[in-house]
């Protein structure tokens, strides 16, 4: 692979037993939800941008600080 940068996060699990890990899958599972958009109603912006900046402050909206240190991009929806 030659990415210059690889994005990930820093969550991690341990199992000590399978039905552990059944269980977090179950529980996972039961409570999320995926939203389906049209890749070309999907838009990358960086972080730092004053656009997005202004966009943040005016909504209240909170970032992870994952995000902040990994990707530092916003991804964005049309509508």
């Amino acid at each position: 692979m030659n990415e210059a940068r690889v994005f990930a996060d820093e969550y991690q699990a341990r199992f000590a037993e399978e039905g552990q890990l059944m269980r977090f899958l179950r529980e996972r599972t039961e409570n999320a939800t995926w939203l389906r958009k049209p890749a070309k109603d999907l838009r990358l912006f960086p972080l730092d941008s004053e656009k997005v900046q202004k966009e943040i402050h005016n909504t209240g909206e909170e970032i992870l600080e994952d995000t902040k240190e990994h990707t530092q991009l916003v991804l964005r929806m049309k509508d």
